[in-house]
């Protein structure tokens, strides 16, 4: 289990257990398997910066952070038991991302008149 959870403090779930990573400072082919909330922090800040360009590339129009995380939360997905976070499903939203559902809602805003 790891730090980052806490029902009143984090806000969904995301990979973190055996991510391969690059790792600075050694040859450029290395890449090793590691686990934490650092593994799971880029899926959900990649998922909104695909989510702002296929919005701006599509529509021409600006969206705010505030939207994104919206439009973000609410495409989440729940967890499939409460095991699946440990102790008691410690989460605000009780949800994991779903990349592929965050993308299809940002491409449908694109597309609203």
């Amino acid at each position: 289990y790891f730090s980052n959870y806490g029902g009143v403090s984090v806000d969904l779930s995301a990979p973190g257990d055996s991510i391969k990573s690059y790792v600075p400072g050694t040859n450029a082919n290395v890449f090793v398997t590691q686990s934490g909330t650092s593994m799971a922090t880029p899926y959900v800040s990649g998922t909104l910066a695909l989510m702002w360009s296929h919005i701006i590339e599509s529509s021409n129009e600006d969206v705010s952070g505030l939207e994104l995380k919206d439009l973000l939360f609410e495409n989440l997905r729940s967890h499939i038991s409460s095991s699946a976070m440990g102790e008691g499903n410690k989460l605000v939203t009780g949800s994991r991302l779903n990349v592929g559902d965050a993308l299809i809602a940002a491409d449908l805003k694109a597309s609203a008149p």
